[in-house]
């Protein structure tokens, strides 16, 4: 079985969410000429990471989540985790705005949301 590679830009003009797919050759096909041309943002490329969240909801590069996971038998939560390049890569609870570098797949995810993403709410890595 193939793994099914996914990606996803915003629309420049109407911030709608323009998505491509490997199991789909035209739209694929489709979505590069987009983002080629300028139709689609490539500031807000991200791939799929293979990953939903506790809805179901595809979570992609780019994407904020909140989540409970386990590392090393040790729980924890975090909340507006941006996902980049198949790793979390901040967090801003009670430590404040800080790098957290780690793989997605060195954890035990218990449970993960997606809250929105760094384009449409960037007000969420904001130190509070």
């Amino acid at each position: 079985m193939q793994r099914i590679i996914k990606f996803r830009a915003r629309n420049k003009t109407t911030g709608e969410w323009f998505y491509g797919s490997t199991d789909n050759l035209l739209q694929m096909v489709g979505f590069w000429e987009l983002l080629a041309v300028g139709v689609l943002d490539v500031e807000t490329l991200g791939q799929y990471t293979g990953l939903k969240d506790k809805n179901g909801k595809e979570i992609y590069g780019g994407d904020v989540v909140k989540c409970k996971l386990h590392f090393s038998g040790f729980p924890i939560e975090c909340e507006n985790i941006v996902v980049e390049y198949g790793r979390f890569i901040r967090e801003n609870k009670n430590a404040g705005f800080y790098p957290f570098y780690s793989r997605i797949n060195s954890f035990e995810i218990i449970e993960s949301e997606v809250i929105s993403n760094i384009y449409e709410s960037p007000e969420l890595l904001e130190v509070k």
